[in-house]
């Protein structure tokens, strides 16, 4: 999928040829061929648990992709070609002529995906930041689970909620896959912590605005 998908990009948005200033290089529009990924090599030295685990999962995923960037699902990279009609100005155009459809699952997903096509950087950076945007999703979740266990069951509770959801490998896969996972758990984690501080007074000033904002999400 990542090779289609990249591919098809390279022929209809080459990028701007490289210079010695560090900008990106032409895309190779050879039917088939990858872009390859900027160098990573820095994330080894990302301090913190949550640094960590992206580092350790973006080295595995290199050593399966043979180097390349890439996401573990079609639906991923359904998204990003979404994002790409949205920036081109025919939002939720799957393909340019045709009607809009509805296969995007989420209305604000594509639209945090487009920044890099608005940019015109190209195939690779646009992987890259729905990556960035997964990573960010999971160290606000991280945060948010910290203040959960530490209202719930004080400061115990705040390490060992921490230490379940950095250490599960499905979460981290999750958040990581491009999709709108980390959004939307993020806002539902951010929900509860609402709650539980509304819940005394039973009146909920902020909380009841939540279903409303949180509808774009899903």
């Amino acid at each position: 999928m990542t090779a289609r998908w990249v591919a098809a990009t390279a022929r209809t948005a080459p990028l701007q040829a490289s210079s010695a200033s560090g900008r990106l290089g032409r895309a190779d529009p050879t039917p088939g061929a990858l872009v390859r990924e900027p160098d990573l090599s820095g994330s080894r030295g990302t301090e913190g648990p949550v640094g960590l685990l992206l580092g350790r999962l973006l080295r595995a995923e290199r050593l399966i992709t043979g180097g390349e960037l890439s996401l573990p699902l079609d639906d991923s990279f359904i998204y990003l070609q979404y994002a790409r009609a949205i920036a081109e100005g025919h939002p939720f155009v799957y393909t340019p002529g045709n009607a809009p459809t509805t296969g995007a699952t989420s209305l604000l997903w594509p639209f945090l995906l487009a920044p890099p096509h608005w940019l015109h950087v190209g195939p690779t950076l646009a992987i890259a930041w729905a990556l960035a945007l997964g990573a960010a999703a999971l160290l606000v979740s991280a945060l948010l689970i910290a203040r959960l266990g530490r209202l719930l069951a004080g400061s115990l509770g705040m390490l060992l909620a921490v230490a379940l959801f950095l250490g599960s490998p499905h979460l981290l896969w999750g958040y990581m896959s491009g999709m709108e996972i980390g959004l939307y758990a993020t806002a539902l984690l951010g929900t509860l912590i609402l709650y539980l501080r509304e819940r005394e007074e039973g009146t909920f000033p902020r909380l009841r605005f939540g279903p409303w904002a949180a509808r774009p999400i899903s």
